[in-house]
Order: structure tokens, then sequence, then C-alpha cells
């Protein structure tokens, strides 16, 4: 197989069968500058992106054949992780969440038990109180009939003293 020659205007690049692994990362890395940093509207440029371009030098680096389903498969495995870990992430929020709504219920079934608690005591001591007001009326009924006695008594008296 002989050398492959890419020319343009602005760049050339050189490439052979027997080229070393720093040779190829170096041809990665000039497409990578030429289409993405050079020319970024260009059509290649978004095949020949930074992260892509890392991928392909660090397959290489290995000694791994790079092929383009294996980073689409690593771009995807990376995002499903990504996904996965933010999932993780608001199930462990809302676990919290749950785990708090449980503890704000539990309070508030303590406090609706206090309140009825506290219902029947006032109920218990309106009772009493209702109780203690009507013997308090019946003795001040009393006392009245009591002092309208003693008033007639006087009259009396003062009358029996003073005789006309």
């Amino acid at each position: 197989m002989s050398d492959v020659i890419i020319e343009s205007k602005r760049f050339m690049i050189k490439a052979g069968p027997d080229m070393a692994k720093a040779e190829e990362e170096a041809v990665v890395d000039k497409l990578h500058e030429i289409f993405s940093v050079e020319f970024p509207g260009n059509y290649l440029s978004s095949l020949f992106t930074a992260k892509f371009c890392a991928w392909v030098c660090h397959q290489i680096h290995n000694d791994i054949m790079p092929e383009p389903k294996g980073y689409a498969y690593a771009d995807m495995a990376e995002r499903v992780d990504r996904l996965e870990s933010a999932i993780d992430d608001r199930d462990l929020d809302l676990e919290g969440r749950d785990l708090k709504i449980k503890e704000l219920k539990d309070e508030i079934i303590k406090l609706k038990a206090q309140v009825d608690k506290d219902d029947d005591q006032i109920s218990q001591l309106q009772y009493e109180l209702d109780e203690a007001n009507s013997v308090n009326d019946a003795l001040d009924k009393c006392i009245e009939d009591r002092d309208n006695e003693l008033i007639r008594l006087k009259a009396m008296l003062f009358d029996y003293q003073n005789p006309q």
C-alpha cells in the first residue's frame, strides 16, 4: 500500500502504512485542528470534534482499532451513566423527601391526638364552669332572697320599735 497525501491550498497531510502511533495521533490532531479550529463551519468539523479526536488518539495509543460504533457506544454508555447517576441522585432526594413527609405525617397525627385530648379537657372544664356558674347563680338568688328578707325584717323591727 502506498502513501496517501491529502493536500489543499491551506494544509497537507501525508499518511502511509508504516506510520508510528505518534504520527497517526498527529494526523488525527491535525484533522481536528483543520476542521474544528480553522474551518469550524465545515461539515467535517462536526466529525473531528475535540472529544472524538481525543478518543481516537486514546484508542491508537492503546493499540485498539478505533471503530466509530465503539465511540458511539462509549458516548452512549457515558450518557447512560450520567442519566443513571442523575436518577440515583433524584431517587435519594425523593427518599429523603418521603422520609420527611412520613415524619411530618406522624407529627400531624400526634398533634391531632393532642388537639383531641385538649378538646376533651376543654369540654370537661366548660362543663365544670357551667355547673359552677349554675351554683353561683343559685347562691346569688339565695343571697338576694335573704337580703330582701333582712330588709323586710328590719322594716318590721323599725315599725315595732317606733309605733305611731
